[in-house]
């Protein structure tokens, strides 16, 4: 379209009137340099309360998608200052903290929220602010957080807070009440031969030159409180079989070994603080078979908009896991999928049926079987 100007002898008010429609499509161009149709404000997206915010899915006459919009419009990469300012582009402590357990697929979960345009998750791998860093103020915690839109919502996970007891409390008190949690869980037999592995891989040279080795949290211990309980550690013995069994053959349930599987004993433990639709429960052997379900089921808990679908994941015939299909192929790297040690079977039969009463009053609290529960023993130890 031309746009014909009235000569400079035109009175004041003609010249006005001559620049009016190139003030309204100067404001209907972002800033970024892509058209924005008037129709397509985002809405409200967050229902604020005591601190927390809650995507709610989008209301919008629009031809693009919710997600397309995050990743053009709502996020503030790659934005200026004027439009960050609009976007309230800041750290914010975390919406969403996926709390455990550890060897259950929690690095995996994180691998693929992180591809949701919607969801920003910490760059460190995890942020331990309850049960390593105990001086480190919420402020400097806060800090550590991604920036993010008023748009987005915020994500940390540390898996070591599910098995300590002031940790809820601390989070309800520091974060919000509000929060929502991510727990992922697995077979606890499986989870702690898979713990065991990763021990002896992260610390090999301890491990080979002392025959009783205590860890704790996964490293060498330094201060007190980096235990998730008084009296919890790692002991790391040659043999898996030697570092769960105490000297009478019993199942040394202060190793952080099996300790960690006791899931039902720290889920009571939340749920003195937090109401169990706060915390939503994923089943980490079933992620491993097909992660789609479950990041939908995520999708749907957090009010995210729709993203993950059959076109964004990919299984790796080679690797033998699902990977990121879009924006671009991408798997994660070489600590996925260890060998696990050979243990005998009686080994096994004695840990499933320590873990029975747990996995038993799990399904109680939880209102649901999961899938290793389904399975006969002699099926998994056969």
């Amino acid at each position: 379209m031309k746009w014909k100007c009235l000569s400079p002898r035109s009175s004041m008010a003609a010249i006005f009137i001559c620049f009016i429609p190139i003030l309204i499509m100067i404001m209907i161009f972002d800033l970024s340099g892509n058209t924005v149709p008037v129709e397509q404000s985002p809405g409200k997206l967050f229902h604020r309360g005591a601190g927390a915010r809650h995507v709610s899915h989008l209301i919008m006459n629009t031809s693009q998608s919710p997600v397309t919009l995050y990743q053009s419009k709502w996020s503030c990469s790659n934005k200026s200052e004027i439009k960050k300012r609009n976007l309230d582009c800041k750290s914010r402590l975390p919406d969403v903290i996926g709390i455990g357990a550890k060897k259950c697929g929690t690095t995996a979960l994180k691998f693929f929220l992180s591809g949701h345009p919607a969801l920003y998750i910490t760059a460190a791998p995890e942020a331990h602010q309850w049960d390593r860093q105990p001086t480190r103020s919420v402020e400097e915690y806060q800090q550590m957080m991604p920036i993010t839109s008023q748009y987005q919502l915020t994500m940390e996970k540390t898996p070591l807070y599910f098995v300590a007891d002031d940790i809820p409390a601390a989070i309800a008190r520091d974060v919000s009440p509000n929060v929502k949690l991510l727990l992922i869980l697995r077979d606890p037999v499986i989870r702690a031969i898979s713990d065991y592995t990763h021990v002896l891989n992260m610390f090999p040279d301890i491990t080979r030159r002392h025959r009783n080795v205590t860890m704790i949290g996964g490293r060498v211990p330094k201060y007190p409180q980096d235990l998730p309980q008084a009296n919890i550690s790692y002991i790391i013995e040659k043999k898996f079989e030697k570092s769960i069994l105490n000297e009478d053959g019993t199942v040394n349930a202060d190793n952080a070994i099996i300790f960690t599987g006791l899931y039902s004993r720290h889920l009571r433990n939340w749920l003195k603080i937090f109401p169990r639709e706060q915390i939503l429960i994923l089943d980490g052997d079933l992620f491993s078979k097909n992660p789609l379900p479950q990041l939908q089921a995520i999708e749907s808990f957090l009010g995210l908009p729709k993203y993950f679908n059959a076109d964004k994941i990919y299984f790796d015939e080679e690797k033998g896991f699902f990977c990121l299909a879009m924006p671009h192929k991408l798997c994660m790297g070489k600590e996925k999928g260890r060998k696990h040690p050979e243990v005998k079977r009686n080994i096994l039969k004695k840990l499933y049926k320590f873990y029975e009463p747990y996995d038993k009053e799990l399904e109680i609290l939880t209102g649901r079987k999961f899938s290793w529960m389904n399975l006969n023993n002699d099926e998994v130890t056969g």
